[in-house]
């Protein structure tokens, strides 16, 4: 089985759906035969699924961290960096936890009060005798606020660990940065990443896989279904490939006037997963100049809805609003859990045909609802349905959201994988930084 993309909701002209797909067949021979090559540019973060020699070595590493007993992983990164990871466990295992894998908790901020509840963790499993695994991630190895909170993290393990705290500590960055000079010097272990890869395109990299193997994720099935997708989107025709399928209605979107595209997931425990494609979308095809240098100013605004929650609080704005956005309903179609709605006769006249119901139905309706709405209003939506939140059809979704990058690239012609204006504020905040003085003794976390 796969994920189902289905296009009722938008009535693009299929001839210049057609066109645009053409303009990307270069870029499909190219994706397709990287797999077979070494790890040399950005386009290789398609051949990571097929490493199975990376692969089992991470898992090599995740067994021997687990073999110490964690309760607790703390991964400190910040975008590309654990988005991805956070996604896939969030799907899969935060609304099921089971207590009998470590709890993961996410430093992805310099904010004080999420970095002390943190801590406090840390604090509570250490003083009962638990072990906490940390997991510094880091591209560059120069991060501003990963490094600040590694420096935070690493004292606070000390403090338990004195002599051993090496142990429990795991450093993933490009193999060639600073930060790993650093772990090899301080004989930390080190787990490396290719150069090429970007921070956004490396969830199945160490990046995310050594986290979520620890976090007791099927890292084998997420590369499985990544590289069935894979498959899939080298092939040359719209009906066959979707990344190009759902790629060419974005760019027709955009050029018709819907510069937003809304992720929109019918389930609160993917909503992780659309902040993932939120950074995926926003870094790769928000660009100032195209690939001949002209200054375009292009890029697809992405957001973030959940349903049904935010159909109390935006959906007016997509239904009734300016008519830019373009809606991806995303759903699963079998939940791990049912639960009834049962009879309960004070209630059964306030909202008929409830009781009796399953939660899962309830759920149905509404997205069936909304897109009869969103269709009566001539507001345009594709929706992509999971069979199920599984560790395969997450590595589906994200190769296809990955690859469909990749084409939009082609089609507006910038270049996805850099982020020069990124860049700019991390500058700034060096310079800033370089004028500050300390003001409390590292010792006081």
């Amino acid at each position: 089985m796969s994920i189902k993309l289905c296009y009722d909701g938008d009535s693009f002209d299929h001839k210049k759906l057609n066109k645009h797909g053409a303009r990307c067949r270069q870029e499909i021979i190219a994706l397709a035969s990287t797999v077979h090559l070494p790890y040399q540019d950005p386009r290789s973060f398609v051949k990571l699924p097929f490493d199975q020699k990376t692969i089992d070595t991470i898992k090599e590493h995740a067994e021997e961290l687990l073999s110490l007993l964690p309760m607790l992983l703390v991964v400190v990164g910040i975008g590309g960096s654990n988005l991805g990871a956070k996604a896939v466990y969030d799907a899969i295992v935060a609304g099921n936890y089971q207590g009998n894998i470590p709890e993961v908790l996410y430093m992805d901020t310099v904010d004080t009060n999420k970095v002390s509840r943190i801590i406090f963790a840390m604090h509570q499993r250490l003083q009962l005798g638990q072990e906490v695994i940390v997991a510094i991630i880091t591209k560059s190895g120069t991060t501003t606020e990963t490094i600040a909170n590694a420096t935070v993290i690493i004292h606070v393990l000390k403090q338990y660990h004195p002599r051993t705290y090496q142990k429990f500590l795991v450093i993933i960055t490009d193999k060639n940065s600073k930060f790993a000079r650093v772990a090899r010097q301080e004989r930390w272990r080190l787990v490396t990443i290719p150069p090429c890869i970007g921070g956004r395109f490396s969830v199945l990299s160490a990046v995310g896989l050594l986290p979520l193997a620890i976090a007791g994720i099927r890292i084998d099935e997420l590369c499985r279904g990544a590289c069935a997708m894979h498959r899939r989107c080298c092939m040359q025709t719209l009906e066959e490939n979707p990344a190009i399928s759902s790629a060419t209605r974005l760019y027709q979107a955009y050029q018709e006037g819907y510069y937003i595209h809304n992720f929109f997931p019918f389930s609160t425990s993917l909503e992780a997963l659309g902040l993932w494609y939120r950074q995926l979308m926003a870094e790769s095809i928000g660009k100032k100049y195209d690939r001949d240098g002209q200054c375009v100013c292009v890029g697809i605004t992405p957001t973030v809805s959940l349903g049904s929650t935010d159909l109390h609080s935006i959906v007016e704005l997509h239904l009734g609003g300016p008519g830019n956005t373009y809606t991806t309903f995303v759903t699963c179609q079998h939940s791990a859990t049912t639960i009834n709605v049962p009879h309960y006769k004070p209630l059964e006249t306030l909202v008929e045909h409830i009781q009796g119901n399953t939660l899962e139905t309830l759920m149905s309706a509404m997205l069936a609802g909304t897109q009869q709405a969103y269709a009566h209003e001539q507001r345009p939506y594709m929706t992509i349905t999971l069979p199920e939140q599984n560790a395969y059809y997450l590595g589906q979704f994200m190769q296809l959201k990955m690859l469909e990058t990749v084409y939009l690239g082609v089609l507006f012609n910038i270049d996805p994988f850099k982020q020069p204006h990124v860049e700019l504020y991390k500058q700034e905040t060096r310079k800033l930084l370089a004028h500050e003085q300390p003001t409390t003794d590292s010792a006081d976390v």
